[in-house]
């Protein structure tokens, strides 16, 4: 992680010398020699990761060099800060005036502190060199012979992989001409190398394949003494091992492709990381006879699908709780309790509970099991359960590569130094926590974790990178976006969060405060002895029992930061709604003392609207300001000094309706750096020099038009409006962002009973994805959608034609909801081969609907249907049985009673109401 820390320090630095150049004159010279040790620096940093675990001298220098990181940010960060002035009229001229004379000790100040740091680099470097520290491959060696994997050693302790395992063979004994790879995937501890032995040792696979083979891959790794291990193991008979080691590279690569030419083969390549070590192995393997397979274990989803995009992946799934209690139950007892299952009571009820916290993961099941076995009575059992944390944390450092959190760090330590500052800023969320994908690459960028490259935005990058994550196992999705491929919401495993917020606090570079002591009088700091000098801290706000019990309760006040955290970059709150509150100085010194903050997100929290200061423009720095869901009585005015946050890139004030409509709109004016701005408001904004916005929802069409705005947006991606004439709703129809067609999501609403003009222009919205139109449409309209639409919501349409004529020619479309009298008409005809993509159906409140019709063939993908409010549809039961019948959700209210009573009697048993 060292190695990203410097590596961002850097080019935050370069960062600096760009856009900061004015408050860095007089110091530029010394800045770009700082700049230019780190980058020394950063030569020894290539295989600190794996080597720092092993070494305390190791670990005790990558301290340092974090330390001397985080100062050069510090140091520079804060100068800016002191010399930062007001701008604008008198007062901007007297401080202008005043700065002179403040400068010259402040220039004084900084070059005497980046002399201190540029010596600790030079003692740094120095004592490496007396102390005889190098960056070396043993520690991967031990580490790989440590973790090698070998065929032949089963674990007679193992849960049934049948299903998964069919699926493997399947793929297996395919006879296909050409070499195929399959690949099983998922997360360290999944079970994907005890799956791989199951199949390799299975007598039927040896049956089919003239000779197999398994190789022990790892991140680190020989070719040569790859390629031999196999060539021994395919043709004992045919080579020496002796004359094999003579051999370079390129002739052992030529010697066992003649080998395997001939045979059909299984080649098992376990724990394998990268591309490139596929690259430096495939050219020894031939197709060979037909059915001829290599078959691969590996974490990462992209390296199977390089290695053959044409294979499904295999990806055991997470043990359910009864079969977690199975495997612990075999690892933990004899097999005479077991074959009699003469356990009392109280085992298993522990026992449960320490499977539920292992979340399924099979090797952490296996290493409580084995722990287990040696404890005797409850009492010792409960000691375990209550400790498993700590059990975890001892075992990887009694046993780097063995423990838990050692099989599940070598992800985290094979990540690109680019990723690692994006995963360990995971660690700020709570425990089952949704992440929303849009937010936190909102944060990365806040964070300066995303470099711009080339005409892609750093929103895209950062979504790039977040796959990556998920791709290497680190990250689960819970819910695609509306396209079904992008990431909407992911989590992490629970044991995967806990590594994480370790190897977080390890780095000083995030801490996460659980709190639950609640006064509700008075307002707490936290001591600088529980938040530590970490960059960054994420507090956890609970509720007591007493609050949880009695809902009424008055308010929590939450906890603020202390003065010894004024370095920190993020502040981050997490907070159940109506449920704590701010009070006016807790607001007051974070703005007046937190001025290095980077991102800001106090969601949820009530009153801090009302409460914010004049201060808020000393947070000079601040990128990321996340203030949704704030409430107050008072309608507050954000202060002017708002203007003085240049850098700033997100504004979130939704669902803060009453602060919205007091939004200082001079201060906005100067936020020309905006990216996103997120909000409720039916007021009137200055848009025009928001050149830089991707995102804005929701604004009135006034705000678009007035000035020509919405002709100076031209980087809209992501547009709400609220429209009050068909005039505004032209007018940005013909704007570039329409023009361009780079806008990917758009929703319209006109007041009820007002028509949209012709919709023509959207027609060139070609990365148009989502559309919410609401307001009457014409009928040719819908025809002037661009088909790369993949959900549609349309409200108070009042549509006279059958819509579904025209939607289900619409191929890529998956969600379509319809509501509030989209359609007027009376009957609807889903035609045979229609909706080909459709998943979701909503209709709810078309009043007039009384026949619809649904042909064999129309919607074949559809898993989830909502019917609500049609009180006059009927349809024939037995023929929407059929085609029902396949749904993974069914939802029906507000029906006439004879739908009701049809519905209830046909599908009893086979859905819910």
């Amino acid at each position: 992680m060292v190695d990203a820390i410097v590596s961002l320090a850097v080019e935050r630095i370069a960062d600096l010398l760009i856009k900061e150049a004015g408050f860095l004159s007089g110091v530029r010279e010394e800045v770009v020699r700082l700049q230019d040790e780190l980058k020394r620096m950063q030569c020894f940093l290539k295989d600190v990761d794996r080597k720092q675990h092993q070494d305390d001298r190791v670990r005790n220098f990558i301290s340092e060099i974090r330390g001397v990181a985080y100062d050069s940010e510090d140091v520079i960060d804060t100068y800016i800060v002191k010399t930062a002035t007001r701008k604008g009229g008198a007062l901007g001229f007297i401080n202008k005036f005043l700065s002179f004379f403040t400068k010259v000790p402040a220039l004084h100040h900084i070059r005497n502190q980046i002399e201190s740091i540029r010596t600790k680099i030079g003692d740094i470097s120095t004592s490496m060199q007396t102390y005889g520290i190098q960056f070396d491959a043993e520690t991967g060696e031990e580490q790989r012979r440590l973790r090698a994997s070998h065929p032949y050693y089963e674990d007679e302790h193992v849960i049934s992989f049948e299903a998964i395992k069919r699926d493997v063979k399947d793929q297996l004994m395919m006879e296909e001409e050409q070499l195929r790879v399959v690949s099983i995937v998922g997360m360290g501890g999944l079970g994907k190398t005890t799956l791989a032995k199951t199949i390799y040792n299975d007598i039927q696979i040896k049956k089919q394949f003239d000779c197999v083979s398994w190789a022990f891959i790892s991140q680190q790794f020989s070719v040569r003494d790859v390629l031999i291990a196999i060539l021994m193991e395919v043709a004992p008979s045919t080579q020496n091992r002796s004359d094999l080691e003579k051999m370079i590279e390129e002739e052992l690569i030529k010697t066992l492709y003649n080998e395997l030419k001939s045979k059909r083969y299984m080649v098992v390549l376990d724990d394998i990381w990268k591309n490139e070590a596929w690259d430096s192995l495939k050219h020894a393997f031939p197709n060979g006879k037909k059915g001829s397979k290599v078959l691969f274990t590996t974490r990462d989803r992209d390296v199977a699908s390089y290695a053959d995009p044409r294979s499904t992946h295999v990806e055991p799934p997470l043990l359910s709780d009864d079969e977690g209690w199975e495997l612990l139950s075999k690892k933990a007892f004899s097999k005479d309790v077991l074959t009699e299952r003469s356990w009392a009571p109280e085992y298993e009820i522990l026992g449960r509970k320490m499977v539920k916290k292992s979340g399924g993961l099979p090797l952490a099941i296996v290493v409580i099991g084995g722990l287990l076995a040696t404890k005797k009575t409850v009492s010792e059992w409960r000691t375990v359960q209550r400790n498993i944390n700590t059990l975890f944390t001892k075992l990887q450092h009694d046993n780097q590569y063995g423990g838990v959190y050692g099989i599940l760090a070598l992800s985290y330590q094979a990540l690109p130094f680019h990723l690692k500052p994006c995963f360990l800023y995971l660690s700020q969320f709570p425990e089952d926590w949704p992440i929303k994908k849009r937010t936190l690459i909102r944060m990365w960028i806040a964070e300066g974790f995303i470099q711009q490259q080339g005409d892609e935005t750093m929103e895209d990058i950062a979504e790039g990178y977040l796959e990556e994550i998920v791709h290497r196992s680190m990250v689960q999705v819970s819910k695609r976006d509306h396209t079904g491929t992008g990431i909407k919401i992911c989590r992490m495993h629970d044991l995967v969060r806990d590594l994480c917020i370790l190897k977080a606090k390890e780095e000083s570079f995030l801490r996460v405060v659980e709190h639950s002591e609640y006064n509700s009088s008075a307002w707490t700091f936290l001591s600088t002895a529980v938040t530590g000098q970490s960059r960054r801290l994420a507090l956890h706000l609970h509720e007591s029992e007493y609050s949880l019990q009695n809902y009424n309760v008055v308010m929590s006040c939450v906890p603020l930061v202390g003065k010894g955290d004024s370095g920190i970059r993020s502040l981050l709150y997490f907070a159940q709604k109506d449920r704590h509150h701010m009070e006016k100085q807790q607001a007051k010194f974070i703005f007046k003392n937190l001025r290095l903050l980077r991102v800001l997100n106090i969601e949820n929290v009530h009153h801090i609207v009302h409460h914010i200061p004049r201060e808020i423009g000393n947070l000079i720095h601040l990128r990321y300001l996340g203030l949704r869901g704030v409430y107050s009585r008072i309608t507050p005015a954000m202060p002017s000094s708002l203007s003085n946050l240049e850098g700033l890139y997100t504004i979130d004030l939704r669902d803060s309706q009453r602060s919205i409509l007091s939004l200082n709109t001079d201060a906005l004016l100067k936020l020309e750096s905006l990216r996103h701005l997120l909000l409720d408001s039916r007021g009137v904004l200055p848009l025009k020099s928001l050149r830089n916005l991707e995102t804005l929802k929701i604004v009135t069409g006034e705000s678009l038009t007035k000035d020509n705005a919405v002709f100076e947006l031209t980087n809209l991606r992501n547009l709400a409006v609220y429209f009050e004439t068909g005039e505004e709703v032209e007018m940005v129809l013909k704007s570039p962002c329409v023009a361009s067609g780079l806008l990917r999501s758009l929703k319209m609403e006109m007041p009820r009973g007002t028509s949209f003009p012709k919709l023509e222009q959207l027609s060139s919205c070609e990365d148009l994805t989502k559309a919410a139109l609401r307001g009457k449409i014409a009928e040719d309209s819908l025809e002037f959608l661009p088909a790369s639409l993949t959900k549609l919501v349309l409200q108070d349409s009042e549509l006279k034609q059958d819509p579904m004529f025209i939607l289900e020619k619409f191929h890529n479309l998956r969600y379509l909801h319809l509501e509030d009298d989209a359609y007027n008409g009376s009957k609807m005809v889903c035609s045979a081969n229609g909706f080909p993509q459709l998943e979701i159906l909503k209709l709810r409140s078309l009043r007039n609907l009384k026949e619809w019709r649904i042909e064999n063939g129309a919607m074949p993908c559809l898993n989830n249907l909502s019917l609500r409010e049609l009180g006059r549809l009927r349809m024939d039961p037995q023929m929407f049985k059929k085609f029902v019948s396949t749904l993974k959700q069914f939802e029906y209210s507000e029906m006439s009673r004879e739908f009701m009573s049809d519905m209830s009697r046909t599908f009893q048993g086979l859905i819910s109401n």
